[in-house]
């Protein structure tokens, strides 16, 4: 298999090698800001990572962007949770193959076991989950900062799960 990017000889698995999928990240999600947020996921991806966004998640992406855009920082980082979870739980069951864990953390450790992923890429979900937690139990609130660093994070994450061939 070949890059359809740049290509280059790859995996089979992959639609984009790491170094295409890397500058991407850093040409179109690094520079994100409220100033500059496109409307729509479509607009945001490469067409052949954004054909495997489900269409559920591309909606959310949406969402994530208008509250990007209006300054809705902890928003922002309710949707990138959303976003975050919903993408781990759709790629544990199609590449586990078990049953998806109702835990959040449960399902990152059956992805860690799997050995799929770096530790580091691990230690980033995990810390996302917790991000997660404090946003959806309500027991802080987001700085501009943290909101806008949590969705990079979560729309690199996006690109990186959905380079994967289905």
């Amino acid at each position: 298999m070949v890059c359809e990017n740049c290509g280059r000889n790859i995996p089979q698995e992959l639609i984009w090698c790491i170094p295409c999928l890397s500058q991407f990240i850093q040409e179109q999600i690094e520079p994100l800001r409220p100033s500059n947020t496109d409307e729509s996921c479509q607009a945001l991806y490469p067409e052949a990572i954004n054909a495997n966004i489900a269409d559920y998640i591309e909606k959310d992406i949406n969402e994530l962007l208008d509250c990007l855009s209006y300054e809705l920082w902890t928003a922002c980082v309710v949707m990138s949770a959303r976003i975050l979870e919903t993408i781990v739980r759709d790629y544990y069951a199609a590449k586990i193959g078990e049953e998806v864990p109702i835990n959040f953390a449960q399902v990152i450790k059956g992805i860690n076991s799997a050995g799929i992923f770096s530790a580091q890429f691990i230690q980033l979900l995990d810390e996302l989950r917790e991000l997660r937690n404090d946003a959806m139990h309500g027991e802080r609130r987001f700085s501009p900062d943290e909101s806008i660093s949590t969705c990079k994070k979560v729309l690199a994450i996006v690109a990186f799960i959905a380079n994967f061939r289905d």
